[in-house]
């Protein structure tokens, strides 16, 4: 046991068991839990289920079989971190925990026992590694070229905007091309995966109002812009909360959880459970080596809400 832990009350949530390993490896549903953390007699109760369409596997997957001109063509945008993404799976029943616990009203972490941790764009910026640019991403000050628009859509048979998260990504993972379609092509498979999802498998091309002038991506407040779609997915759950979560779970998972609560982190081997290793997170130096670490297949994390500072 960790020190100063207790064995009462541990819940442990284990990477895999909760989503199947495909596209949309978060897509399926989280099994009706109930997490529960107990401190001097308080109880903090979270029940029901989390969907989500969103996976970080396509990003992983594009990024392993990308060309030289095409990682510069992603640092140049402003994506570079995404070099480092290693997370191909998220635990459903620990986001469910973090997404009852985010108040999208006061833009706020509000764990039991612990203070109030308000979210910024630089919260984002820090764990993600995506640009904090001057320009901000409000569709009023947006035109949507048409041209683009149709470019885009004669990349695929059918012709269409409906294009499915896994077509996009054999698509990406096809092509050799680093111009300015591929620019715009691997922000939207990030759009789609990792910031603001859909209710289907489709991806969100309504990302493509903003990327018109692709030597601008980089210039966008894409921290903010997460942030955004995360207060407002909260709000979408709270009318609908058996629809899919479309805000970025792996944010909330890596930051808000792991960094602030230095929640301490086992590692099983897929083999068979023996562990690789056991490191806090206040040890993590830098977000490659935090993404690398939370990306082995097998991970457990040990819930013990008493520990939290």
């Amino acid at each position: 046991m960790f020190e100063g832990g207790s064995s009462k009350g541990i819940q442990e949530v284990t990477v895999g068991a909760s989503a199947a390993a495909d596209d949309v490896s978060t897509s399926g549903v989280a099994a009706d839990v109930g997490l529960t953390g107990e401190t001097n007699g308080l109880k903090s109760h979270v029940h029901g289920t989390l969907h989500s369409r969103m996976s970080p596997s396509s990003i992983v997957q594009v990024m392993e079989s990308i060309t030289d001109n095409q990682l510069k063509a992603i640092k140049d945008i402003g994506f570079g971190s995404m070099e480092y993404l290693k997370v191909t799976q998220l635990p459903l029943q620990l986001g469910l925990f973090l997404v009852h616990h985010f108040d999208a009203h006061t833009c706020s972490l509000k764990i039991p026992n612990s203070d109030p941790f308000p979210i910024t764009e630089e919260h984002v910026h820090q764990v993600l590694g995506l640009p904090i640019g001057g320009i901000e991403m409000d569709k009023n000050n947006f035109t949507r070229n048409s041209n683009v628009v149709k470019q885009w859509k004669k990349q695929f048979q059918s012709n269409s905007l409906s294009i499915k998260i896994g077509e996009l990504k054999e698509f990406l993972k096809g092509h050799k091309s680093a111009g300015a379609m591929f620019k715009r092509n691997f922000v939207v498979l990030c759009v789609s995966t990792l910031m603001n999802g859909k209710q289907n498998v489709n991806i969100n091309s309504d990302i493509l109002t903003f990327l018109s002038d692709v030597d601008k991506i980089k210039d966008l407040n894409w921290s903010m812009y997460i942030l955004d779609c995360l207060v407002k997915g909260k709000l979408f759950r709270e009318q609908l909360p058996t629809r899919s979560f479309p805000g970025s779970l792996l944010f909330l998972m890596i930051n808000l959880y792991l960094k602030k609560y230095e929640l301490p982190v086992k590692f099983q081997s897929s083999k068979g459970g023996q562990q690789l290793c056991c490191q806090p997170v206040k040890n993590w130096k830098y977000l490659k080596e935090g993404l690398e670490l939370f990306g082995e297949k097998r991970l457990m994390l040990v819930l013990q809400p008493w520990d939290w500072k």
